[in-house]
């Protein structure tokens, strides 16, 4: 090679290297748009299953929480998407990037208080069984290991909203049959009487002058567990 075409082939190289560095950062611009995409595509179904599912087990369940944010985050990717129609060099933006990390959290964002909701609707289903159980187990009554165990797997069941929908149909069946379950373990006297209606739903408040039930309420610390019984559980 002549000095000359030495020179040029330097030169050349030279000029290049800019568009070579720019190139390079554009595909890793490009790969972590494509990576955040698939971020927000799987959080975004991921919550709207766990919804699903919810109400399989909670139909009158409230998710209200949910629709914004996924309303906001359709906006922004219909934004992103008019942004990347002028061409892929606007990945390279920072103003471009603040919107993708914007979508990323708002998805990530709506595990959280889908799951919240799960445990407090749960926990107000079952609280008044737990001491119920206690109680049965206490008096040794037949069945009472049955109740016991459907509010041990219904404790464990708050840790995740079920990922499916025969899941979730077990998890509702153990619910509704706690009222049956407390029915059936031969609770006697008004006391026991009383505390099959609570579990049922529509014991009434005026029981509560009874001094037999006042004080099996009191021997077992069962007031709390009334609060929840009688009052609305939405």
């Amino acid at each position: 090679m002549s000095d000359r075409n030495t020179r040029q082939w330097i030169n050349d190289t030279l000029v290049s290297l800019p568009a070579k560095t720019k190139n390079k950062s554009l595909v890793g611009r490009l790969r972590q748009f494509s990576q955040n995409a698939v971020s927000v595509k799987s959080s975004v179904a991921l919550s709207i299953e766990n919804s699903k599912q919810m109400r399989t087990v909670f139909p009158g369940a409230e998710l209200a929480i949910l629709a914004p944010k996924l309303s906001d985050i359709r906006k922004k990717a219909k934004a992103t998407s008019r942004d990347l129609a002028g061409g892929v060099d606007v990945v390279a933006k920072q103003v471009f990037e603040n919107k993708m990390i914007e979508m990323v959290e708002i998805a990530n964002g709506t595990a959280k208080p889908l799951l919240e909701l799960w445990q407090r609707r749960i926990d107000e289903a079952i609280t008044p069984f737990i001491r119920i159980s206690q109680v049965v187990a206490d008096l040794k009554l037949t069945g009472a290991s049955v109740l016991q165990e459907h509010v041990t797997a219904l404790q464990a069941a708050r840790a995740g909203i079920p990922d499916s929908s025969s899941k979730a149909l077990v998890i509702k069946q153990r619910l509704e049959s706690l009222p049956s379950i407390v029915g059936g373990l031969g609770l006697t006297g008004k006391a026991g009487k009383f505390l099959v209606a609570v579990a049922e739903r529509n014991g009434s408040a005026k029981d509560l002058d009874d001094e037999e039930i006042r004080l099996f309420l009191n021997r077992y610390d069962l007031w709390g567990a009334l609060r929840v019984s009688l009052g609305d559980s939405k």
